[in-house]
């Protein structure tokens, strides 16, 4: 018989002998989000129907794997259909608490929140905006009706303060990603404008209501179908743009229709441009739709050696968790329909910022 303190002194000794452990972790806090410490690492958790609703067995299992595994931050996906519609002033709280039900359980788990307003803004974003959000440039819904129409911009402000302002205190929440890839095109002097603007009145929504919560935005690198620098074409380093932003959020996909290289030189040039002005850079969202376990596995070795080179790459953030199975998502490193993770969570696992950066404090 096996005494029962030598029984579990085995078991620690073979749990820190086991893979699946991993080396320090990093513990964000909910404080300064610029330090030589901070050192964002995580993953985009979605659940079916972006509703939330997910068990809380599932809950307690997906963050207790995350923590881990060395993660210390996971992002909710908010879109704006399901805070407010299908009338504008409709607010939906049972969809506030369910989020604030999983920032509970990730910061028991030892996790912090990143709560991003993923709404997409663009012409396929009819499944995500109220029915009301109408572009009077194209008589359709989408997304830049909140550029085109004061009133719908009125209305995106007066919902973001509710939630802002219900979720204001809630212990967890990290930081607050405030606008998902905010592109347009053609290219006008007046959306970027009426854009700066929508995000000047954002920041002084935080302001009001969450103190020293980090803001960002989660910006499009690079376009991934043609060799084009997207957000330096886009946005042109507007320092009025940066003084609402604590740090700058990117999105990275392997791009389709040239080399990486290209692509990796836009991450470099964007990174640099940014750190002269004060600005530190974290990985929002990056991820690979490769069917092929293998091939996905390659696109993150390449993706995560890609920011460990780049000074002023503070952290990272992979696309995506599924929680519950329900749609053809092939950028999920996990989904109910697997019996564990895909390899390519493995691959971000062994890839602890902390471990890789160089930049100065």
């Amino acid at each position: 018989m096996i005494h029962p303190d030598l029984s579990g002194r085995r078991r620690f000794l073979a749990a820190l002998a086991s893979p699946l452990v991993p080396r320090l972790q990093k513990p964000l806090v909910a404080g300064p989000c610029c330090g030589p410490d901070t050192h964002p690492f995580g993953i985009n958790y979605l659940s079916k129907y972006h509703r939330y609703e997910t068990p809380d067995d599932i809950l307690q299992s997906d963050f207790a794997r995350f923590r881990e595994g060395g993660l210390n931050l996971v992002s909710l996906s908010l879109y704006w259909n399901h805070l407010e519609g299908p009338d504008p002033g409709v607010y939906h709280p049972e969809f506030l608490r369910n989020v604030s039900a999983c920032i509970a359980r990730a910061r028991k788990a030892g996790l912090q929140v990143l709560v991003t307003m993923h709404t997409l803004w663009g012409s396929d974003s009819r499944w995500c905006t109220p029915p009301y959000a109408v572009d009077p440039v194209t008589s359709s819904p989408r997304g830049l009706a909140i550029i085109h129409d004061s009133g719908v911009r009125q209305a995106f402000l007066d919902m973001y303060e509710w939630m802002v302002s219900t979720l204001a205190g809630t212990p967890g929440i990290w930081g607050y990603a405030m606008l998902n890839e905010p592109w347009y095109y053609p290219l006008t002097t007046a959306d970027r404008e009426a854009f700066i603007g929508l995000i000047q009145a954002q920041k002084a929504i935080h302001k009001r209501h969450t103190g020293q919560a980090p803001t960002t935005i989660r910006f499009i690198n690079h376009q991934t179908r043609g060799p084009i620098n997207m957000f330096a074409r886009d946005w042109r380093y507007d320092q009025r743009l940066l003084d609402c932003l604590d740090w700058v959020g990117l999105n990275c996909y392997p791009p389709s229709a040239y080399a990486w290289d290209r692509a990796a030189a836009f991450l470099a040039a964007n990174v640099r441009e940014l750190r002269s002005r004060g600005k530190r850079v974290f990985m929002t969202e990056f991820g690979s739709k490769a069917k092929d376990d293998a091939a996905q596995a390659g696109d993150y070795r390449r993706l995560l050696a890609t920011f460990r080179q780049t000074d002023g790459i503070r952290g990272w953030m992979s696309w995506d968790w599924l929680t519950e199975d329900w749609y053809g998502n092939l950028c999920n490193v996990w989904s109910s329909a697997r019996t564990r993770p895909r390899p390519a969570y493995d691959v971000l696992l062994a890839n602890a910022p902390w471990e890789a950066s160089t930049a100065p404090a």
